[in-house]
């Protein structure tokens, strides 16, 4: 599984897709430690961070 690119595409709360090559292959454990890690590194600390997985589209 590869994660392609995180942005973040609202505020309220702050809201992070992750595009990657299998949504399903993203365990929650791991869930947890991406969500972790983003609060440690940013100013995200006392608030719900919705975290988005999608796949990424084939492009030919």
């Amino acid at each position: 599984m590869r994660i392609f690119f995180a942005t973040q595409v609202d505020t309220a709360p702050p809201t992070i897709v992750l595009a990657t090559s299998s949504p399903q292959a993203l365990t929650a454990p791991y869930k947890r430690y991406l969500l972790a890690s983003l609060r440690k590194q940013s100013a995200f600390s006392e608030v719900p961070i919705r975290l988005l997985i999608r796949g990424r589209s084939n492009r030919e």
